[in-house]
């Protein structure tokens, strides 16, 4: 170097006699760049020129960034040598703005990729679109995909189209922001869950001139939205169809919901039972047992508890007033700071199961005194083969009597063979999960049927602690037949109670209350039957005293009375024959009063 401006020297923060004593800049040069300063600056030949961007250390050791430009030319006056002459501009400042810009749009592209997200331009006017790079990988298509209209339409969903068109075009008139979810088909034919926005430019007229949005892949998102909408059906699907009555109360035992079971088993429906307490409908013993294990519950939650789940029985009066008993499956519901937000749990009506274990308690007791006078059939089996048959180690007399076999034909056989119709009967699944789980289980009434016998059967089945499982169980062929036959004898009987000339009446011995009454009572008192119900015997007698005593006094049977007085509505008295039979109806003592109107009988009499 021989010569070089003042603007070098600041550039490079060496004075003039520090470059001159170097000799050459190249040492200035950065390692990694000096070969490109060997090529582009110091090889060339006269005539040439060059353009180079390197990067030199300043005198204090900072990086700059030169734009160099070089050319060589013969000495005019030493022709054999060569000068070469070298311009110099700082772009630090723009290299360094250029690899911001590069690293932002990097950051960009991969948070689009991230997240799935891509963004558009639409020149409206000159109807020109762009997409980002994360655009064409939602679509799955290559850079080279012509954006035309038609393109993009094939790939919108069928069911999308007609939508998605509507949309722009609004978006397009009205000039407001879009927001909305459509679907696309990529070219392999898999759907995938779009959601796109989108704001406008406009001019001066309210033209549209560029739109500019965005499109997400949120099929993840929808897909679990639409598994959870799923989910949420078939849970609403088997709470409204299951058996048991799923609840939820407040911390002091309001309830707060209750399934559609809840209706079947106490007569209640959940409409009536929101909002009042479960201490409500509990017999008084259940009712302390409840309060004593809800303040037991409360002092271990407030000593920081967190085995929340608890299983117990209660016995709840069902609408009609009778005592029910259920098994509830709860659990306390705790808030973020461990409060107690209420309960929630499953309630299971185990009325018949609470009979047949106090049946079983009796049962074993009394086991071997019972077991061959006994009316019931017993049969006990021993678990073979793990569960998959049982052998039949004893049966009593009712047994033989009621599946027409032999003590010493079966015994020692399996029960598969003895019986071959009891898997499809039900019965050998119980007879499994007892000897499984040692519970004891009631088989419904049902049919038992091969190709020796049938019969209708009602099974109780447990387990001895010996192992064995034990099955009680009763022929009631008969009685579902004479069931059948009281419904048929009721169904006559009702249609006698109509269309007898007399008045017939339904009376609560008791009380003296008219429980029903036929449409001759109603023609011959001038009452309707609404109001028979509202009234007792006495209010249609003459002769109350009379009445009330013959009502409260008879004995069980037929009892008659030749004469009576009775009050129609209009006030008028008359002459009544009376027949009354007393017997016992729903556990209630009343007694059925046939009345017949005998003014026209006496009234013949007397003329005679």
């Amino acid at each position: 170097i021989d010569w070089m401006t003042g603007a070098y020297q600041r550039i490079t923060g060496y004075s003039e006699e520090e470059i001159l004593a170097m000799g050459c800049w190249r040492s200035m040069v950065v390692d990694e760049d000096q070969p490109l300063f060997d090529e582009k600056i110091a090889g060339l030949l006269p005539g040439m020129s060059s353009r180079s961007e390197l990067r030199v250390r300043q005198k204090d050791g900072t990086l700059k960034w030169l734009r160099c430009f070089a050319d060589c030319t013969s000495d005019p006056l030493v022709p054999a040598s060569h000068r070469l002459f070298c311009g110099c501009q700082d772009i630090t400042d723009q290299i360094k703005a250029n690899h911001a810009l590069q690293e932002s749009e990097q950051n960009l592209s991969r948070a689009q990729e991230i997240g799935h997200l891509g963004n558009w331009v639409w020149n409206v006017s000159a109807n020109k679109l762009r997409w980002s790079e994360e655009i064409y990988h939602i679509f799955g298509v290559p850079r080279d995909f012509d954006l035309n209209y038609d393109n993009i339409q094939s790939m919108i969903h069928p069911d999308d189209r007609e939508r998605n068109n509507r949309l722009v075009e609004n978006f397009l008139s009205s000039g407001s922001a879009m927001e909305y979810e459509f679907r696309i088909i990529r070219p392999g034919g898999e759907v995938r869950y779009i959601l796109q926005k989108g704001e406008i430019s406009r001019d001066d007229q309210g033209s549209p001139l560029t739109a500019f949005g965005i499109m997400q892949d949120v099929t993840e998102r929808k897909t679990a939205e639409l598994a959870l909408q799923e989910s949420e059906r078939k849970y609403r699907f088997l709470i409204d169809n299951v058996r048991d009555i799923v609840w939820q109360t407040t911390p002091d035992l309001t309830f707060t919901y209750l399934s559609p079971a809840v209706e079947t088993l106490t007569g209640y429906s959940p409409a009536e039972l929101t909002g009042t307490s479960l201490l409500d409908i509990l017999t008084e013993s259940s009712r302390r047992v409840v309060r004593e294990r809800l303040r037991k519950r409360g002092e271990e939650l407030s000593g920081g508890s967190r085995n929340i789940a608890t299983v117990f029985e209660i016995e709840i009066l069902h609408k009609d007033g009778s005592p029910r008993w259920f098994e509830v499956s709860s659990s306390a519901a705790t808030g973020p700071a461990g409060t107690l937000d209420g309960f929630q749990g499953i309630t299971r009506d185990i009325s018949d199961r609470k009979r047949a274990q106090t049946a079983l308690i009796e049962s074993e007791m009394r086991f071997r005194d019972l077991f061959n006078n006994m009316g019931a059939g017993v049969a006990i089996y021993e678990v073979a083969d793990n569960g998959e048959d049982f052998i039949i180690k004893d049966i009593n007399q009712a047994a033989e009597r009621i599946d027409k076999v032999k003590k010493e034909d079966i015994v020692g056989r399996r029960v598969l063979e003895v019986f071959p119709g009891i898997v499809e009967f039900g019965l050998f699944a119980v007879f499994q999960r007892v000897a499984r789980t040692g519970i004891a289980e009631s088989h419904t009434v049902s049919l038992y049927r091969d190709n020796r016998i049938s019969g209708w059967r009602e099974n109780f089945v447990y387990k001895l602690t010996s192992g064995e499982v034990v099955a009680l169980y009763e022929d009631v062929t008969e009685k579902r037949q004479a069931e059948e036959a009281e419904r048929e004898s009721n169904r006559k009987y009702a249609e006698l109670f109509e269309l007898g000339s007399e008045a017939v009446f339904l009376i609560e011995n008791e009380t003296g209350a008219l429980l029903e009454s036929n449409a001759a009572a109603s023609e011959m008192y001038g009452y309707s039957r609404d109001e028979f119900l509202r009234m007792k015997n006495t209010d249609l007698s003459a002769e109350t005293e009379e009445t009330r005593k013959v009502t409260t006094e008879s004995p069980q049977g037929q009892v008659q009375v030749p004469l009576r007085y009775h009050r129609r509505k209009d006030g008028t008295v008359f002459p009544v024959e009376i027949l009354g039979r007393f017997f016992t109806w729903n556990n209630r003592p009343v007694h059925i009063a046939a009345i017949r109107d005998i003014s026209k009988r006496m009234k013949a009499e007397e003329e005679l």
